[in-house]
């Protein structure tokens, strides 16, 4: 990894190499050794479909979330909840993941809907055919961490809690 950072962060790099033990390395430099060997790496044909979906999907739920950000609806990505009304082979492909596309879009909440309300305002994508996009502003509290918007709603932690359930953890685990 050193080898590929010292094009970019030379001075980094080369500190980084200063520290490696003397058996790592054959060189006196990073900048003085060559570029790793390029590996052949396939990936399955469904992956690589299922992630060009969701690089599209991303770019949609971006023009749905610029708009409700043009008219003031949310401030930031992470104030929103985004829901998604998808057709059926697009629902079953994205069933499994539903707790992690939050991470993908950089959205507080996703949700997975069969129908969108007649009153929300819906963003209809024209590229991905039958994919509508909602975004509305989070009712929650924002954690003090990671930013990104929560609900108690009977989870352990106080309720009064500055930080989400998840920083909480995390804090937990590093003896914070």
């Amino acid at each position: 990894m050193v080898r590929l950072i010292a094009p970019i962060l030379s001075f980094t790099a080369e500190e980084v190499w200063s520290y490696l033990p003397p058996e790592g390395k054959e060189e006196g430099s990073v900048h003085l050794t060559q570029f790793p060997a390029q590996e052949d790496v396939i990936f399955g044909e469904d992956l690589a479909k299922k992630w060009k979906f969701l690089v599209d999907l991303k770019g949609e739920v971006s023009v749905a979330l610029e708009s409700s950000r043009r008219d003031k609806i949310i401030g930031h990505s992470l104030d929103s909840i985004v829901k998604l009304e998808l057709p059926p082979r697009y629902k079953d492909l994205l069933r499994n993941y539903e707790d992690q596309l939050k991470f993908i879009f950089i959205v507080s909440r996703v949700e997975l809907v069969d129908s969108l309300d007649e009153g929300e305002k819906v963003y209809e994508s024209e590229s991905l055919q039958g994919v509508k996009i909602c975004s509305q502003m989070h009712p929650g509290k924002k954690c003090e961490r990671c930013w990104n918007y929560f609900e108690r709603n009977g989870q352990e932690g106080s309720s009064d809690s500055e930080i989400c359930a998840r920083c909480e953890d995390n804090l937990q685990e590093a003896g914070a």
